[in-house]
């Protein structure tokens, strides 16, 4: 029965700020989806380039891949940022 209070108390400082939660669960849904990525870019290369030696198709997934890991490093990014938010708004209407 405690632990049920604590949550319901905990529950009405998190309500306002679930947009900014979502934000962030979207970025690392993303970051999943990125980073799956990789393996298939891999096999891609070895399957249509080295099997083939197009150095087109390596390049061009070469390219994809860096793509992939630029695109993780911001997702971790915009990740961070809104969990750090929603966790210093709660903290600061809690305190207040």
């Amino acid at each position: 029965k405690n632990d049920w209070a604590l949550f319901s108390y905990i529950t009405a400082y998190i309500k306002p700020y679930l947009g900014i939660l979502l934000l962030a669960s979207i970025a690392l849904a993303g970051n999943l989806v990125l980073l799956l990525l990789r393996p298939y870019i891999t096999k891609q290369v070895i399957d249509l380039g080295f099997a083939t030696n197009d150095i087109n198709v390596i390049e061009y997934y070469a390219v994809i891949y860096g793509l992939t890991i630029i695109g993780s490093v911001l997702c971790i990014f915009v990740e961070n940022y809104f969990l750090k938010s929603f966790g210093q708004k709660i903290i600061y209407n809690i305190r207040a």
